[in-house]
């Protein structure tokens, strides 16, 4: 999970990176926390998984949002603020919450939990880059992926498609407990493993091989992804 955290005040920005990473750890370890304190420099191209935004910056909160979300649809957005007065006009962006910064403390708790389970599910997508520009593919979909430096393929249900990312940005974008990662190049989804035998992995007829790195993990997940 990529996540932007834009607030122009750095003491504020800091406290609340620190209440938000405290959260997110408890489900996953797959997270970057990216801090902006200038809202001007955001990144249209980046795909953030989510945005907490300050309303008020030296660039409006919401205005900010709506240009980001011409580019990401399916971004979440949080606003943590204490104008109050402007909850209303941030309905245009259909915010996945609003957060009064006066209760950051005793609220994150509750946000980022409903925050996982919605980015979670079984029709959760990720935004890639290809060749023909940015598209949305189900996380459930994904059978396994295989990288070679700034390139991914992407083996779904469908088809194959090739990605502009590495294996680490990949690793953020997917916080689904079906996914780990086998060898310094593939990620598979349990839910596709049909065979788990010595150092190798079976999806469709494909075998992928199991660093020694990887293989005590690897059999921990088998084992727990059968009894589960």
């Amino acid at each position: 999970m990529i996540i932007a955290l834009i607030d122009s005040n750095n003491e504020e920005l800091d406290i609340t990176n620190s209440f938000i990473k405290n959260e997110i750890q408890k489900y996953t370890s797959n997270f970057i926390i990216e801090k902006i304190d200038n809202p001007l420099t955001l990144d249209f191209n980046k795909y953030y998984d989510v945005l907490f935004l300050e309303i008020e910056m030296p660039k409006d909160g919401i205005e900010l949002a709506k240009e980001y979300l011409k580019y990401h649809k399916t971004t979440k957005i949080i606003f943590i603020s204490n104008n109050i007065e402007r909850v209303f006009d941030t309905f245009d962006v259909h915010p996945f919450y609003f957060i009064k910064k006066e209760y950051l403390k005793s609220t994150i708790s509750k946000v980022i939990k409903s925050l996982i389970n919605k980015i979670d599910i079984n029709n959760a997508y990720i935004s890639v880059k290809t060749n023909i520009g940015l598209i949305d593919i189900k996380v459930n979909n994904i059978k396994y992926i295989k990288c070679d430096k700034h390139y991914c393929l992407f083996f779904t249900t469908d088809k194959i498609y090739k990605v502009r990312d590495t294996i680490i940005n990949i690793l953020l974008k997917i916080t689904s407990k079906n996914f780990s990662r086998i060898h310094q190049s593939i990620i598979v989804n349990w839910q596709y493993v049909e065979e788990f035998k010595y150092n190798t992995i079976k999806i469709d007829q494909e075998y992928l091989p199991i660093s020694r790195t990887y293989l005590a993990e690897c059999k921990n997940y088998y084992q727990n992804f059968i009894k589960n």
